[in-house]
Parts: C-alpha cells; structure tokens; sequence
C-alpha cells in the first residue's frame, strides 16, 4: 500500500494517508486500522499499481508547492527580505499551503 506523509513525524502524530489498490473486500477488512495509523485511507482501484499513481499525484503536488517557495524565499533574499522575515509572512496568509508549512 503506497503511503504519503511519512516526513519527519508524520507516522508519529498519525498523518500519514495510505492509498490502496486491489482487493476491495482486503482494503475494507483492514481499513480500520489503516486508519488508527493514518489521518486518511483510500481505496483507489482495484487494478494492481493505480495507488502508486495516485501517489506519484500527490508527491508532485507537495513538491512543487516546496519549489515554488522556495524561489519565492530565494526571490525575497535577491531584494534583501531575510529568509525568516519571508517564511513567517508566507504562513501567515490565507493561500498557506502545507508545502510551505513544512520548510
């Protein structure tokens, strides 16, 4: 079962998602504690790899919310906004994604 949220304390404080493919009737058998492991679990298909591509959504979607801040602190810096001073204000708007939350 591919698994996203697995950073620094993701198992830890249980928010991890877990995305399952195959049997619908084996996913249903251990979804409940799927879920005491997790802050979410889905049954994707029950074609064999269709998890791994959800997975594989889901990490380019993080990802690329982690470059586009990162070149907005790095754009800050180029003008003299200290890194800090930057992340703090990013956090602080309504448009926060968990990406920049995670820097």
């Amino acid at each position: 079962i591919p698994v996203t949220n697995l950073h620094q304390l993701g198992a830890e404080v249980a928010n991890a998602s877990f995305y399952a493919a195959g049997s619908r009737e084996g996913f249903l058998k251990v979804r409940d504690e799927l879920n005491v492991l997790s802050a979410a679990s889905f049954f994707v298909s029950d074609q064999i790899g269709k998890a791994q591509t959800i997975k594989l959504l889901t990490n380019l979607t993080f990802y690329s919310g982690k470059v586009i801040g990162a070149e907005a602190i790095a754009a800050c810096q180029r003008v003299g906004i200290p890194a800090e001073y930057a992340w703090q204000y990013f956090c602080e708007q309504d448009s926060l994604s968990m990406a920049m939350r995670h820097f």
